[in-house]
């Protein structure tokens, strides 16, 4: 989908809005302009989290400021935030306000600034006391602290058991199931109300298409050839018999290991020290266990071989999680990347989308 069929449904990207709804009541009339410099970020291993200043006025009558203690934009306060053009908008977050911080200086307008995070905020993210998992599949575990949360699953079924499994009171039940999801090449996400622990995570099948010139405001790539990983070892702690190790193996299939040659773009590089990993301070429970592990590991070691940091007009479409196509950056930049992290910016100077891809080679 390029940005030019976008914008027929969006009004040619003139006339950028938000909305905002707070405890069911959307801001209108004058408690809308008074907002300024609205942010969403969204991380695919983090989740989403929200930003806007509130311009104040100080009564001289009353001797109180407007909007400071205003029953709308207090802690705990559920809120969603919608950003597009003209009237066509999309749900961008639904969470929480969980922070107010007010800034008066002499002779200027005072400010509140407002922040919050998504709905899993309260159980996921928050530190919890250690919990031992026992006898479950991974997707058990998930599906069980989703329930917990109150929140909707999308859970791939994966067959390894796991005797115990802990969480140590240091962590958040969302740490806790992302470092599940990295053992066994899984993504781990929330969207919303859903979370996600699958195999693959793609939010939007309609590829986004963005062109240098046109789209795209800047961009800049990183390509990494040294350090390539071509296979690993997992050599897992075996709690029945600790003197024999659990022995997983994973190998690099295609153009890694034809010639040792990375393909990206018009890019032909033979890699020239391919390393193997091994890591031997794992638990792991069988050699499928561990193959799993070392299949994940190899992965994650070459995901970023190509990565890059880019901003382009303010596209809503653009979320964590999407795959794009960036063109007209030359033969070896220009191709699909995977988004991890995106900014939404609505401020005086406009709209504006920034983003952080990955691509494999």
């Amino acid at each position: 989908m390029k940005l030019p069929d976008i914008a027929k449904k969006s009004a040619n990207f003139y006339a950028p809005r938000f909305e905002i709804e707070i405890e069911g009541q959307k801001l209108k009339g004058s408690m809308e302009k008074i907002i300024t410099d609205l942010s969403i970020t969204e991380k695919i291993d983090e989740g989403a989290s929200f930003t806007f200043t509130i311009y104040d006025e100080f009564d001289l009558k009353k001797q109180e400021f407007k909007w400071l203690e205003h029953e709308l934009f207090q802690v705990g306060n559920k809120i969603t935030i919608r950003l597009g053009y003209g009237s066509d908008l999309i749900t961008m977050i639904m969470g929480k306000i969980t922070g107010i911080e007010p800034s008066f200086f002499a002779g200027e307008i005072p400010t509140i600034t407002i922040t919050g995070q998504d709905l899993s905020y309260d159980y996921i993210k928050r530190k919890s006391p250690e919990r031992t998992f026992t006898n479950m599949t991974y997707s058990e575990i998930a599906e069980t602290i989703a329930s917990e949360a109150k929140l909707k699953s999308v859970v791939d079924g994966i067959e390894i058991r796991i005797s115990k499994k802990r969480k140590s009171n240091k962590e958040s039940y969302y740490q806790f199931l992302k470092k599940l999801a990295e053992e066994i090449g899984f993504v781990f996400f929330i969207n919303e109300q859903t979370m996600y622990f699958v195999k693959n995570y793609q939010r939007d099948k309609g590829k986004i298409v963005l062109e240098f010139g046109r789209d795209i405001l800047s961009f800049k790539p990183s390509l990494r050839t040294t350090g390539i990983v071509t296979e690993v070892e997992v050599r897992g702690h075996n709690p029945n018999d600790p003197s024999r190790p659990i022995v997983g193996k994973a190998k690099a299939e295609g153009p890694l290991i034809k010639g040792e040659y990375l393909t990206i773009g018009s890019l032909r590089k033979k890699i020239d020290n391919p390393v193997k990993k091994v890591v031997d301070n794992i638990i792991v429970t069988s050699v499928t266990h561990a193959n799993s592990v070392a299949r994940a590991i190899l992965e994650s070691s070459n995901e970023s071989i190509l990565e890059g940091e880019g901003s382009s007009i303010g596209t809503p479409q653009l979320r964590a999680g999407v795959n794009i196509r960036l063109e007209k950056i030359g033969k070896i930049f220009s191709g699909e990347y995977y988004v991890r992290e995106t900014t939404h910016t609505i401020n005086n100077n406009g709209y504006i989308t920034k983003f952080s891809v990955i691509r494999s080679g």
